[in-house]
């Protein structure tokens, strides 16, 4: 059962916002555990989606930029993959500095599992709602991660 806040109106967002991201992680981690998926975690989960929409392959830093994380996060991420069978490194041909990431066939037998479960999640999440007001949750919620990522760049 969800705990309510104990805030009202636009004091809730940094509650709500927490809350959801548990729920998210929560929901991914127990959907995987449920199809036999043991040490992987919701994070591990956005750099394999990253890899399945460049076809596999991706620079290191590459994944960072789209997951929207650091390099030493990824970095951390990505050894966890590889010493659980998902993902190999190589040394770019182009770029001797750069690694590149790819998935592996355990990791590749991972994608429908990984997009069925994001079909489900996004059922349960917009169970009740219509088009119109997801896509407008969804353009709300972008200006508010514009918004912040914006003032955090102001404030380096």
């Amino acid at each position: 059962m969800m705990k309510k806040s104990p805030l009202t109106g636009p004091d809730q967002i940094p509650y709500i916002i927490s809350s959801l991201r548990h729920a998210v992680y929560r929901f991914i981690e127990d959907e995987l555990k449920k199809n036999g998926v043991r040490g992987l975690m919701y994070t591990h989960g956005a750099v394999l989606f990253a890899l399945y929409s460049s076809g596999g392959a991706m620079r290191l830093s590459d994944i960072a930029a789209l997951i929207n994380r650091t390099k030493p996060t990824v970095t951390v991420m990505v050894d966890r993959l590889e010493k659980a069978g998902y993902v190999k490194r190589t040394p770019s041909r182009e770029d001797s500095r750069a690694i590149i990431v790819e998935t592996t066939v355990r990791g590749n037998a991972l994608k429908e599992l990984l997009y069925a479960t994001g079909i489900r999640l996004k059922q349960k999440a917009f169970r009740g709602m219509n088009r119109e007001d997801q896509d407008r949750l969804v353009e709300l919620l972008m200006k508010v991660q514009e918004n912040l990522a914006r003032e955090h760049d102001e404030t380096d």
